[in-house]
């Protein structure tokens, strides 16, 4: 739903209004904040963190004179106001880190690859006969270190 352009103009010059609230709620919110003795912008992120809980535990179930925004909508709109603007420091620093760690990742998966195909390559330059010996003994002995391992633990093995 598109508001006329005279529409916006009347609703941003109404005297009554300070940065999108009214200024008798606006005075309601600094009395209370000074009442308690925080500042208003704490009295605000108080007020936020009660409705989301509020939300959350399903005490609230809906407000009054609002509708609800879906979540794409918002951040379609952040992404137009935000364009072409710098990253924010805390960001652009989890992003580099990332980056980075991503970049170890990769590495690391080459490393595993070459290694991988080196063995590869070592198996395919024994031939058949020879490889199946290896693995047999291989085999064989790993068998035998079981056998000995379980003799061993029951108390019946002697120690070479």
């Amino acid at each position: 739903m598109l508001i006329p352009k005279q529409q916006i103009k009347r609703i941003r010059d109404d005297p009554r209004r300070s940065n999108g609230i009214y200024l008798n709620q606006k005075k309601t919110a600094s009395e209370a904040a000074k009442e308690i003795g925080i500042t208003d912008a704490e009295f605000i992120r108080l007020a936020i963190i009660w409705l989301r809980n509020g939300i959350c535990s399903d005490s609230i179930k809906k407000l009054a004179n609002s509708k609800r925004i879906a979540q794409d909508d918002v951040a379609r709109q952040w992404s137009r106001n935000n364009q072409g603007k710098p990253p924010n420091e805390q960001v652009a620093s989890f992003k580099k880190a990332l980056m980075e760690a991503q970049a170890l990742f990769d590495y690391m998966d080459e490393i595993k690859l070459d290694e991988w195909q080196e063995k590869k390559n070592e198996r395919r330059k024994v031939n058949w006969p020879v490889r199946k010996i290896i693995d047999h003994e291989s085999a064989t002995y790993d068998i035998e270190q079981t056998y000995w391992f379980e003799k061993l633990l029951e108390g019946e093995a002697e120690e070479e």
